[in-house]
């Protein structure tokens, strides 16, 4: 279990490095995954403070950033 902290959207091409991503808090020990380089609006359906789980679909793996 763990909250969204961050999601950035919208980028194509390289830049930012990273791509779209998305960054997870875990609940149970505050550690925090980042998911990068994820297809452009693959991950618009999360927002900042949604709790999401080991079922939760974070983004597709792509090649942004």
């Amino acid at each position: 279990m763990g909250t969204i902290a961050q999601v950035v959207t919208g980028v194509s091409g390289k830049s930012p490095a990273l791509g779209n991503q998305v960054l997870i808090r875990r609940t149970s020990d505050g550690l925090y995954f980042r998911y990068c380089h994820l297809v452009n609006g693959s991950n618009n359906h999360l927002s900042v403070g949604q709790n999401v789980d080991t079922t939760t679909m974070v983004g597709v793996m792509g090649n942004t950033g």
